[in-house]
Order: structure tokens, then C-alpha cells, then sequence
């Protein structure tokens, strides 16, 4: 494994890590600090940026397109999380708009995942949110 994949790889755990230990903290806690969670999103949001314009810089557009990839995945599961574990928040319909333009974007570019088991997830997902699904459905 070369230097680059090295990085980009150290800099995904990092970021899924991240979003586990603030969701769990949520959980454990029943709230976190704002501060700390803003920090936090803020330096999580500028290693990736950073990250992704070294590769960039270098060439290696395949190697960022892969690295939001797998963040959007992360997302597609994070957002579904949130609508089924907090149903009346004020954010779901945003959420719920969000899914729906991903699930276009993945017929338009489709992809596999790292484990059958994930991609299974997702594609349930972004199933449920697609466009001709929301007109029969009231999310």
C-alpha cells in the first residue's frame, strides 16, 4: 500500500470514528457540549478538505472521488439513522429531500461498497427514498 492510500485510509477511520463516537456520546450522554461538537465537525471537515486537495494536487482524482464516495455512504446510513430514531425532528423533511437526490445520484453512478452486508443498506435506503417512492409514500 503506497503513502497516498496510506493516508486517505488513516484519514477515513479518523473520520468514521469521529461520527460513531459523537453519535455514542449522544446516546450515553443525552446531549454534548455545542463547542465541543463544533470543533470537532470543523476539524473533521478540514483534515478531509486538506486531504482531498493533496490528492488532488497530485493527480489522483480517483482516490478523492472514492473517499466522498465512502462518505456519502456513511451519510445515506447516518440520515436514515436519524429519521428512524427521532421521527418528529424539524430537520426530517430536509433529510428526507437529501436521500431522495442521492438516490438519483446513485442510478446515475452506481457503486459497490466495501461489504455485501452495506451495500445492502444503502441500496434499502435509497429504495425507500427514491422519487417515485415519495408520491405513494408520506414521509
Amino acid at each position: 500500500m503506497n503513502k497516498l492510500a496510506a493516508c486517505l485510509l488513516a484519514v477515513g477511520i479518523f473520520a468514521l470514528g469521529n461520527t460513531i463516537g459523537f453519535f455514542l456520546g449522544r446516546m450515553r450522554n443525552g446531549k454534548t457540549a455545542p463547542v465541543e461538537v463544533a470543533a470537532s465537525d470543523v476539524f473533521t471537515r478540514t483534515t478531509d478538505a486538506y486531504s482531498a486537495l493533496q490528492t488532488l494536487r497530485m493527480g489522483d482524482t480517483n482516490s478523492v472521488i472514492e473517499q466522498w464516495e465512502q462518505e456519502l455512504d456513511l451519510g445515506i446510513l447516518s440520515l436514515a439513522e436519524l429519521l428512524e430514531k427521532a421521527p418528529t425532528n424539524p430537520q426530517n423533511q430536509r433529510y428526507r429531500r437529501l436521500l431522495n437526490r442521492l438516490s438519483e445520484y446513485r442510478k446515475k453512478y452506481p457503486r459497490q461498497a466495501d461489504f455485501p452486508a452495506k451495500d445492502a443498506a444503502i441500496r434499502r435506503t435509497l429504495d425507500s427514498y427514491a422519487p417515485d417512492k415519495q408520491s405513494v409514500k408520506t414521509r
